[in-house]
């Protein structure tokens, strides 16, 4: 993030001001919007109720998520929205399985740091 503010520096006279918000509805429907939600409800949900399983957790709020976007975003409900709003809750969910697996790996934590908690992974 500081190389962009520096490069946006070199090309603006003036660089736009950092953001200050961590959601808005315009950056929730993005592809980096829509995959930290996924991971961040999943696992809270997961931590308030461990035995509901997060899998199925991050794929019904990544499919629910990418509907709601289809009313946002005042696209028409016909079939072939459905379809994409299917397909980029897939790859939503792929991504926020991704990064699951990059956090919770063995070795991801810096040497010497003591695991503090429990972490679970979505899928093998």
């Amino acid at each position: 993030m500081l190389t962009s503010y520096f490069f946006a520096f070199l090309i603006f006279e003036n660089p736009p001001p950092p953001p200050t918000e961590f959601l808005t509805i315009e950056t929730l429907f993005t592809a980096a919007g829509s995959t930290t939600a996924v991971f961040a409800v999943t696992s809270v949900i997961h931590g308030l109720w461990p035995k509901v399983s997060p899998r199925w957790i991050a794929a019904v709020f990544s499919l629910i998520l990418m509907i709601v976007a289809i009313h946002v975003n005042h696209q028409g409900y016909a079939p072939a929205t459905f379809l994409l709003a299917f397909i980029n809750a897939a790859i939503v969910y792929a991504a926020a399985v991704g990064v699951n697996n990059i956090t919770t790996a063995p070795g991801s934590r810096a040497p010497g740091l003591e695991s503090t908690g429990r972490s679970f992974r979505w899928w093998p």
